[in-house]
């Protein structure tokens, strides 16, 4: 995928809204991972806050998913894009997975603190699902970032 995008960064070079859109902190990568973790995020913790309501009606399952998946996102989209460009960044680091992993267990608990400041029903539940993909998916990104030539 990092083939791709780098083909798709040279495409977008000399277009004027390149310079304004990816710079040299922020390419399309980073969006791209941020996109990804904001999304998969979102759906994790609206599915897991929804979870523990399966026995009530399917407006209170849907009220849960949706509390779940937009306390999530609100953060999401602002974290998404710092984790995702960390990760890139590591990759110089010949501990890259170690460090990965952690920026990834601690930005859960940060989102596990967020969850019960906004307020969610099941903050635990909503965080439970997001984490073991949280992990999954660092260290695809990071497997993704030790094979491309970045």
């Amino acid at each position: 995928m990092h083939k791709y995008l780098d083909q798709l960064e040279n495409k977008i070079e000399n277009m004027k809204l390149r310079g304004f859109l990816f710079n040299r902190y922020y390419n399309i990568r980073d969006l791209y991972w941020a996109v990804l973790y904001t999304a998969a995020f979102g759906l994790l913790a609206g599915i897991g806050n929804a979870l523990p309501e399966l026995q009530s009606g399917l407006a209170d399952i849907l009220y849960a998913f949706a509390q779940g998946f937009l306390n999530n996102t609100y953060l999401s989209i602002f974290i998404s894009i710092v984790f995702a460009k960390i990760i890139n960044l590591l990759n110089k680091s010949k501990n890259i997975r170690i460090y990965g992993n952690l920026v990834a267990f601690f930005t859960q608990l940060l989102f596990l603190a967020w969850h019960y400041f906004i307020g969610t029903q099941n903050p635990i539940a909503a965080i439970s699902l997001q984490a073991i993909l949280a992990f999954i998916l660092t260290n695809y990104q990071i497997t993704a970032v030790k094979n491309s030539k970045i």
